[in-house]
């Protein structure tokens, strides 16, 4: 009886110590942010600042709808739901977003005159 008491004990204290995360401080894998020197090259800096915001605003249930040349301008942030999605479904689902800013940015090509745009052409614009 005994045994099987001491048994019992030992198995509930490995259980609890094992199920905690554990947290290995080895010497010098902790450092200040100030021990490094995280420059930004010269003309890099818009590409980090997108994405910066990309990581720390958005998750992979988003999609981005961006400029190609240039990354601070977003045309717009899809919320593509709570379920996985292949890069088929994913494809389709952001199609007719992509088709209506290629159609914004096709006709604002070819205007001259940009007085009398909609709201979202002037967005664009």
């Amino acid at each position: 009886m005994a045994k099987r008491i001491f048994t019992s004990i030992a198995l509930l204290i490995l259980i609890a110590v094992t199920s905690f995360p554990v947290y290995a401080a080895f010497p010098g894998e902790l450092y200040d942010n100030d021990e490094f020197d995280f420059s930004v090259p010269e003309g890099l800096e818009s590409r980090v600042k997108f994405w910066k915001k990309v990581y720390t605003q958005y998750s992979t249930q988003h999609a981005i709808i961006h400029d190609i040349d240039d990354l601070n301008v977003i045309y717009d942030v899809v919320y593509l739901g709570d379920k996985p999605l292949s890069s088929r479904q994913r494809r389709r689902k952001l199609r007719p977003y992509i088709r209506k800013y290629k159609k914004i940015l096709r006709k604002l090509a070819r205007q001259k005159d940009y007085n009398n745009l909609d709201y979202e052409e002037e967005r664009i614009y």
